[in-house]
């Protein structure tokens, strides 16, 4: 089902949502409209040679360091800037993104989501983003490094993130409010 234009994409939105959600899918599954799923391969395929071989390092490293973690490719092209990040791939563990690898033409990177939690002790970690860090790969070499491995193994120990600043939540739940009444 296409837009229309003029008000159609509204209309578009109306009549699926009033569908029932089996019959929901099959319409916005229809062939017109499916996006084709790029793999994390496909993103190989079309990245510079000069940072493929760090980004399939870094990919092997985060596989053989936590094989139950899920690779999810990101459904994204190759940026237009130089200085824009070329997301890959991400990995979760139990549904929480983890890490993700990146690249840019001239280098890649493996990004924490978690990582102004990580105390790697050896200077590695870049960023003064709210949460996340980065580690800079230069080379596939820069990825077999021992303190590159360890923050990996310490971002995969972090678990899911907590609901609040505080180490415990002593907030009374939902459930307990609700109970007093």
């Amino acid at each position: 089902m296409a837009c229309s234009g003029a008000g159609g994409c509204a209309a578009t939105c109306i009549f699926l949502l009033s569908l029932p959600r089996g019959d929901r899918a099959k319409e916005i599954d229809s062939p017109m409209s499916r996006a084709v799923d790029i793999s994390v391969s496909e993103h190989l395929r079309k990245m510079p040679p000069a940072v493929r071989s760090t980004v399939e390092a870094a990919r092997r490293t985060v596989l053989v360091i936590a094989p139950e973690a899920h690779e999810i490719p990101y459904q994204s092209h190759p940026p237009r800037s130089a200085s824009a990040m070329w997301k890959i791939a991400r990995y979760a563990i139990d549904g929480t993104n983890v890490l993700g690898i990146g690249t840019f033409p001239t280098h890649s990177t493996i990004f924490f989501y978690r990582g102004r939690e990580l105390d790697d002790g050896s200077g590695l970690l870049q960023g003064g983003g709210k949460d996340s860090r980065f580690v800079t790969l230069r080379t596939s070499a820069d990825v077999e490094r021992s303190a590159v491995k360890e923050v990996v193994r310490k971002a995969l120990k972090l678990g899911p993130p907590r609901r609040f600043d505080s180490p415990v939540d002593t907030r009374p739940s939902f459930q307990d409010v609700h109970r007093e009444r």
